[in-house]
């Protein structure tokens, strides 16, 4: 097995437990807007803490590596407006990703799937990634049954 399979599949068990923990504050969080942007905010700071401490020990572990990655070696093309646009997106999609699922709980996750596609979309116009009519079919598919799958799960829970 490809080590990238492994570790997508254990991107996916995060993915899924992180949106699980934070659906739960659909019983925790008032359902105002202004709760879930600090519920955000405060785990953001912790991770920004967390990748503080990651960067110190990569500095003194390896302090060539910092200082390729931030003088730009002539194998590094990472833009620093990237990471600030990241960064952006990131806080955005959290804010957003919190305020769906406590308000429609775990459903939610379904479409966040979707997220994929968006992806493979992107990836084909500007990263020449290659696709065929079983996959667009696929994607096409998947599209449907989520749809559906998300239309059932209002109608069982509505009750």
């Amino acid at each position: 097995m490809e080590r990238w399979v492994l570790l997508s599949m254990l991107s996916m068990f995060f993915i899924g437990l992180f949106n699980f923990l934070v659906s739960r504050t659909q019983k925790t969080l008032p359902n105002e807007f202004i709760y879930k942007q600090i519920f955000v905010s405060s785990y953001l700071v912790i991770a920004g803490a967390i990748s503080i401490i990651v960067l110190t020990y990569i500095y003194f572990k390896y302090p060539d590596k910092i200082k390729n990655f931030i003088y730009q070696s002539k194998n590094i093309k990472v833009k620093y407006s990237d990471l600030l646009i990241l960064g952006i997106i990131n806080v955005m999609y959290l804010t957003i990703n919190i305020v769906a699922l406590s308000e429609g709980g775990g459903i939610a996750t379904t479409i966040f799937g979707l997220a994929t596609f968006v992806t493979i979309i992107l990836n084909v116009i500007f990263m020449k990634y290659k696709v065929n009519a079983k996959i667009l079919g696929g994607v096409l598919t998947v599209c449907a049954l989520t749809g559906y799958v998300t239309y059932e799960t209002i109608k069982l829970n509505k009750n």
